[in-house]
């Protein structure tokens, strides 16, 4: 207690001294959240453990989470006895060798094997001591130098240990602490187990006998509850209890130190309630309480505290502490009971931010526009809208300058864009629309554009430079460059100095005096090369400088050791070699984080510092790698201001952004040169997520221990989920995968889903590369075998039985030659024979065309004289008869023979329809009741009927008659006497329907293929009036030209019912004719 006393006067004193601001001599610590809202189970966080592949493992009041650094995956369910426990308190986490993690709960003890998926149990089942847990509720675990398990419980401490087959035993304990309340378990340097209760702390050797050891220093905590243990880099014993604070040992000095909570001492711990001591990789002490956290100051002997400040979002979330826990890559990992997870990752950037507050003593504006140190070393910052500030660095304290229009000596404008300390240490200042300051004596003289003497071009200043002459160069918003000379007392403009020598673009952007003294000059629209020499000026453009300057509006300039000029524009960075006249440029693809680049600085180790629209750069010339920088490095903004940019005397880097100004120094920004570890997380088919062990078949062990998998045909659809171990500033990793075999590119995924579809059979491998927080990659990792099985159809059996069926086919085709070529010869004579066959058809039919036509030319001339003959005799006379039959006969063989030669035109395809529109109904009665005579001479039920009076239709009358007439005749001719035939006329929607009907012989089945056939007779049959046997053939024909359709059915039976029905179809419209109708 006295060694703490002593070092807080020392620190008091230095204060009072003034010593430093404690946000000078601090190294900021910011601490990253993660709450339910970044899908944490619970806000109750109460133990941590690291895997081995790398995954952090949080235990909550309401499940167990692990966390990848980006996806957090939650286990609320376990299993006991068959029963599914849900939303259990986990306690205490552990790994052990085998690398299983061990799951301390309010209701036993789980070990998850991570490889297999599974779990096994432990609990008090009742049975005698030592064949189960003393108690259910987990306290503290601890894997001993030997293998053992060492379980504390809220009634007792537990010993497993493992046989050759990895099954667990437990062993006997002590017996004094067979009932103890173990809050914490440890190992010493002598292989000695501590136990920590609640009445004290105790040690058990960690042989076979487990026997307590008697150590006089124990009995320093004899009715104390030791709560937690820990051990420094320096092998000092760290002691924390519930109601006493915190002790150490130093094992060299043989001495305790004891620290305790004083109110009103502010290096002091925040509370004497210790929950957890952890030693972190860099020395460092922490010391988790009830109220707030507490970091170890070796130099003072006291503590540097942290609790929770609503008004500051990056501090600690909740002030009741659980669990400290340092991982792997050294980020110190806080679980508090009400703020969930508080991460203060490995590597600090130590940026110091200058922000506007509700304190008197702040900077005036958080958008910083220019920065310049004084020869004091204090500081001048330029704000836009709100003025100038001096920062006195040494008191800590700003001070204000700003436009006043009743003080004539006051600033000339509030909006500053340009500051300048000249070589005699006076501070210029370039206004907007203000014009030019010099400060002197704390008065600010004016230039303005309207002065009578010394006018500037314009009260838009943009930047400031002072030359090798010392004289003070100014840039202006479109109105190009002054010059002001000191010793001549004249502000003139560039063009009157350097007569002839003109500005590609008036609109100055920066500039800038390199190691030549040759001047550059930013614009709007191009680069500029002032020779100071040989007052000479050249322009360096986009245009004369294809694939090498992205852009012509030169944001900033500055100088490289290498002597080469580094330019940032609008659309990157570019070096500018001027010995070989090239420029070589760098954009987001190359890594810088944002392309329009506003601000370069180099520091010692010879790297640039680029501020960007999307954060801050370091740029590595040798390696020409970029570590990227923003808000969650602890950035007040990622968009960086134009000519706000500054290196001091001491070489820290000043950088303005839109949210205050930042101050570093390079060396203390750590990067992290380790790459990342990839594992595998999920996997997917068609979308849906695959399990250890499920009806998939896929995955036989946890995904995140898989190496190899093999797929069905079907299940060529997958998706392989992976995560990017790197958990300092996770949200900045990247990574590139490709499937060996499918991908011929890396692809790069910000999601860290690896998705293929319709994957061909065959074997793949997935790599994947990943880049940490600063950019670096790893090599790619071979993370999956995969392998797709062929369909059954592409197997090699199937490839077998193809080539069997390809021996039969070519079997087959030669056969089917061998068959063909016989079979040509056959075909040949017959064709020969059915060519013959044709000729003779063709012959009977010219032979019945001439006869038809020689036949009708007498028959009509016979007419004449026919009709003459019939006129004179007296009509009731016998030779009235007698001619009257010579004409009926005369008029049939007329008629035939017309019909031979038209169905001979129509055979040829000579035949042509007359189309007139006309009544249907009408026309089909006009010739039905042309048989009426025939009918009542068979004693025939002769019958018409129509749905309707009257349907106009488009037909041929002349060709339609045939058709009707010879329905109608053979109707009649093969209806018995005292039979029935109909004729019915209907309209449908899109055609009408003419049938006739009748109850004669009918067609018998054998002989209804042949009815339309040529020169079929239908006599054959049986019927008692010989035909021609082209009356059928010819009218298809002629419904055919009508685009129309014939058919029929036909019904034969022995009862003598039969029925034949010949139906014609005629389309309604005309439209389907191809030619004019009349």
């Amino acid at each position: 207690m006295s060694a703490y006393k002593s070092n807080y006067l020392i620190v008091i004193l230095l204060m009072i001294l003034g010593y430093a601001q404690p946000a000078l001599s601090q190294e900021p610590v910011i601490f990253r959240h993660l709450t339910v809202e970044n899908g944490l189970s619970s806000s109750s966080v109460l133990s941590f453990i690291q895997d081995k592949s790398g995954f952090i493992w949080i235990g909550t009041m309401d499940g167990l989470n692990r966390f990848d650094g980006r996806t957090m995956m939650i286990f609320k369910s376990f299993y006991k006895n068959n029963i599914i426990e849900q939303n259990i308190q986990i306690n205490k986490l552990m790994t052990d060798n085998r690398q299983n993690i061990w799951i301390g709960t309010n209701n036993g003890l789980y070990v998850y094997d991570i490889r297999r998926d599974s779990y096994k149990v432990f609990f008090q089942t009742g049975l005698q001591y030592p064949a189960s847990l003393t108690n259910n509720i987990i306290k503290a675990l601890w894997q001993d130098g030997r293998g053992n398990i060492w379980v504390g419980t809220e009634k007792g401490l537990n010993k497993l240990t493992a046989d050759s087959n990895g099954q667990y035993h437990f062993k006997a304990v002590p017996l004094n602490l067979r009932q103890a309340c173990v809050q914490t378990i440890f190992e010493d340097n002598g292989n000695n187990i501590l136990i920590g209760t609640t009445n004290g702390l105790f040690a058990v050797s960690d042989t076979e006998s487990g026997q307590l050891i008697n150590k006089a220093w124990l009995n320093k905590f004899e009715g104390k509850n030791v709560t937690t243990l820990a051990k420094d880099r320096q092998h000092q014993l760290w002691v924390g209890t519930s109601k006493n604070g915190v002790y150490k040992f130093n094992k060299t000095l043989a001495k305790w130190y004891h620290y305790i909570h004083t109110p009103g001492h502010n290096y002091g711990l925040t509370s004497n309630k210790i929950t957890k001591i952890a030693a972190d990789h860099k020395g460092r002490v922490w010391v988790g309480t009830l109220n707030g956290l507490n970091l170890y100051n070796a130099e003072t002997d006291g503590f540097r505290t942290f609790q929770h400040n609503s008004a500051d979002k990056t501090s600690i979330s909740n002030n009741g502490i659980f669990d400290v826990y340092v991982d792997k890559q050294g980020s110190v990992w806080i679980a508090t009971f009400f703020g969930g997870v508080n991460v203060i990752e490995a590597l600090t950037t130590n940026f110091l931010v200058y922000q506007t507050s509700d304190s008197k003593n702040t900077i005036s504006s958080n958008i910083i526009s220019s920065v310049v140190e004084g020869t004091d070393h204090n500081l001048w910052i330029g704000t836009e809208d709100e003025g100038l500030n001096f920062f006195n660095r040494s008191e800590g304290k700003f001070y204000h300058y700003k436009n006043n229009e009743s003080l004539r000596e006051s600033l000339g404008s509030n909006n500053v864009k340009a500051l300048l300390r000249d070589k005699t240490g006076r501070i210029w200042v370039g206004l907007y629309n203000g014009g030019l300051d010099l400060l002197e004596n704390k008065r600010f003289r004016h230039f303005k554009q309207d002065d009578r003497t010394n006018a500037i071009n314009s009260n838009d200043v943009t930047c400031l430079l002072e030359d090798d002459s010392a004289r003070i160069w100014i840039g202006h918003q479109a109105r190009g460059l002054n010059i002001y000379d000191e010793k001549t007392q004249k502000m003139l403009p560039f063009e009157t100095v350097y007569p002839g020598r003109k500005l590609y673009n008036s609109y100055i952007t920066c500039l800038f005096q390199d190691a030549k003294k040759n001047i550059w000059i930013g614009t709007k629209q191009g680069l500029h090369r002032f020779n100071y020499t040989s007052r000479s000026i050249s322009y360096l453009l986009k245009k004369d400088f294809p694939n090498q300057l992205n852009s012509d509006i030169i944001n900033c300039i500055t100088e490289g050791k290498d002597k080469k000029l580094w330019i940032g524009t609008y659309s990157g960075l570019s070096s500018y070699d001027p010995v070989k006249n090239r420029f070589k440029t760098y954009t987001v693809s190359h890594g810088l984080s944002g392309n329009m680049v506003v601000g370069i600085l180099s520091d010692e180790a010879n790297n640039l510092w680029v501020s960007t629209n999307n954060g801050l750069c370091k740029f590595d010339i040798r390696t020409e790698r970029f570590s990227m920088y923003n808000i969650h490095d602890g950035l007040p903004a990622n968009v960086f201001n134009y000519n706000s940019f500054y290196k001091d005397s001491k070489s820290r880097l000043f950088f303005g952004s839109h949210n205050g100004l930042v101050e570093f120094n390079p060396k203390q920004i750590e990067t992290n040169f380790t790459a990342p570890e990839v594992k595998l997380t999920g996997l997917y088919l068609a979308g849906k997520a695959v399990a250890t062990g499920d009806k998939s078949g896929v995955l036989a062990n946890n995904i995140t221990e898989t190496k190899d998998i093999t797929l069905n045909y079907k299940q060529n659809v997958v998706s392989i989920a992976y995560a990017v171990l790197n958990l300092i500033k996770p949200e900045k990793s990247m990574s590139a995968y490709k499937l060996e075999g499918y991908n011929k590119t890396w692809v790069f995924s910000s999601s860290h889903i690896a998705s293929f579809t319709n994957l061909p059979a065959g074997k793949y491998t997935l790599l994947v590369k990943s880049c940490n927080n600063d950019g670096v990659w790893s090599s790619p990792e071979k993370l999956l075998q995969i392998s797709v099985l062929p369909p059954f159809w592409l197997t090699w059996w199937a490839y077998l039985l193809y080539a069997i069926f390809f021996t039969a086919i070519v079997a087959g085709i030669f056969y089917f030659f061998h068959a063909r070529a016989v079979l040509l010869r056959n075909l040949r004579y017959e064709q020969l024979s059915s060519a013959k066959q044709r000729e003779v058809h063709q012959m009977k039919m010219d032979f019945f065309t001439h006869i038809s036509h020689e036949i009708r030319t007498p028959l009509t001339m016979i007419m004449g004289p026919v009709e003459m003959l019939k006129s004179l005799i007296p009509p009731n006379s016998s030779n009235q008869k007698l001619v009257n039959s010579i004409k009926t006969n005369a008029d049939r063989l007329l008629k035939l023979t017309n019909d031979l030669m038209d169905f001979r035109k129509a055979d040829a395809g000579y035949t042509q329809l007359k189309i007139v529109q006309s009544d249907i109904v009408k026309f089909s009665k006009s010739v039905f009741d042309k048989f009426s005579e025939n009918a009542k001479e068979q004693s025939i039920d002769f019958s018409f009927s129509s749905g309707q009076a009257a349907i106009s239709l488009y037909f041929d009358p002349d060709h339609l008659e045939i058709v009707l007439t010879n329905l109608l005749s053979n109707a009649l001719k093969f209806t018995p006497d005292g039979g029935k035939v109909s004729m019915q006329v209907v309209k449908r929607p899109e055609h009408v329907e003419i049938k006739v009907h009748d109850n004669g012989v009918g067609i018998p089945a054998e002989e209804q293929s042949k009815i339309f056939s040529n020169f079929y007779q239908i006599d054959a049959i049986g019927n008692k009036k010989p035909g021609s046997g082209i009356g059928l053939a010819f009218s298809k024909s002629l419904v055919e030209l009508h685009q129309g359709e014939i058919s029929f059915h036909s019904i034969v039976n022995t009862k003598g019912e039969n029925e034949t029905c010949f139906c014609i179809l005629l389309k309604l419209g005309k439209d389907h004719f191809s030619y004019k109708t009349s």
